[in-house]
């Protein structure tokens, strides 16, 4: 009895080492799906934030009852 559990737990181990290495190997090796960025030629003025809106990247459901809009400015003084 003590054999055959051994040896479970033994194929089990393997399989999750497999399934592991598998993922990893995955995750680094494989291209990622790139998103095009909206190229901006010059800075622009927009009078409101929702006018903004078309230029960013949306995260989630689109139809979603609360919307979480980020605007960030990486210029140095």
């Amino acid at each position: 009895m003590q054999e055959q559990f051994d040896r479970v737990v033994s194929i089990a181990l393997v399989v999750c080492a497999v399934g592991v290495t598998s993922t990893v190997v995955h995750r680094e090796f494989a291209p990622a799906p790139r998103r095009a960025l909206p190229s901006l030629d010059r800075p622009a003025f927009v009078a409101t934030w929702k006018d903004a809106l078309h230029i960013g990247i949306e995260i989630g459901n689109p139809r979603a009852a609360v919307k979480v809009v980020e605007f960030a400015d990486l210029e140095c003084p």
